[in-house]
């Protein structure tokens, strides 16, 4: 009767020990650190909005707080943060925070990068 006692008791502490909380400073695969993207900020007639980085990926933004976006005009620079972006073309993410950093014209972003998203049906306000 002890042994069985025993090792439930042992079975028990094992579980136990398994049920810890995690801790800040641990990371995992499934929690990726936070990236920051600034570039030109390009505004679709749908409503929608894009980052472009690296001057030729465009990259579809979401947010659950849709009044980041006021008042943001196609060609203004912005600097956004995000911890995925899905690999389609256009990519994809949901940011978490977005920072304004100076007015731009819709000039100012390449004529090729906006011909080929136009042709796929992502037309700009310009």
């Amino acid at each position: 009767m002890k042994k069985i006692f025993l090792i439930l008791m042992s079975a028990v502490m094992l579980m136990l020990c398994g049920c810890e909380e995690k801790k800040d400073s641990e990371k995992t695969l499934n929690e990726p650190d936070s990236m920051y993207i600034e570039g030109p900020c390009i505004v679709l007639e749908d409503g929608q909005y894009m980052i472009v980085k690296d001057e030729n990926n465009p990259i579809v933004m979401s947010c659950a707080d849709k009044s980041v976006f006021d008042n943001l005009t196609t060609g203004d620079i912005i600097k956004i943060e995000c911890k995925v972006i899905m690999e389609t073309y256009p990519a994809k993410t949901t940011i978490l925070d977005l920072e304004f950093i100076k007015d731009g014209k819709p000039e100012d972003i390449s004529q090729d990068l906006l011909t080929n998203l136009e042709g796929m049906g992502w037309v700009a306000v310009k």
